[in-house]
């Protein structure tokens, strides 16, 4: 399912200025214990989300308007630092979702630009619709090759690199 969004809409500028300084556009990587036997490759289970976390949560209320996706959870507390302010966090974790978001943000988007170019390249390997429904081991490499890609771009925020990281 798809999501059509305007992208001259001044409240998706807003919202990626938002998701600019707070958001974080990150690929979760676990072990599937269940792929015994597969390439060590394919024993990878990559999860893609978006997430934004902050004290305001009207803010987040908003943001979440803005793309009529993602949950918003907390309040977290910080048991070490109790008169901290509730901590509220809006995610998402679907395919479809992600994609329409940070297509509708890519315009307007300046420091996490890199980060969402590659989670889009990321989304794009997509499952070939047969009876295995698995990705093939070269997607699994692709796959590996773009979570790295997408980890070392977070520590690049020194404005240095701004070629294109598709090329």
């Amino acid at each position: 399912m798809a999501w059509s969004i305007p992208k001259a809409d001044p409240t998706v500028a807003w919202a990626a200025g938002l998701f600019d300084g707070e958001g974080c556009i990150s690929i979760g990587r676990t072990r599937n214990a269940k792929a015994v036997g597969r390439p060590a490759q394919c024993r990878l289970f990559y999860i893609p989300r978006l997430l934004v976390r902050m004290t305001s949560v009207g803010s987040l209320r908003h943001f979440q308007r803005a793309f009529h996706a993602g949950t918003i959870s907390g309040p977290e507390l910080n048991p070490r630092h109790i008169t901290y302010r509730p901590v509220y966090t809006w995610s998402i974790r679907t395919r479809d979702g992600i994609q329409t978001i940070l297509m509708a943000m890519l315009p307007y988007l300046t420091v996490k630009r890199r980060e969402a170019l590659l989670m889009l390249q990321f989304l794009r390997i997509s499952i070939p619709r047969d009876e295995t429904s698995r990705y093939s081991v070269q997607q699994q490499r692709q796959r590996e090759k773009l979570y790295w890609r997408l980890r070392a771009a977070k520590k690049d925020y020194d404005g240095q690199r701004e070629a294109d990281p598709l090329a």
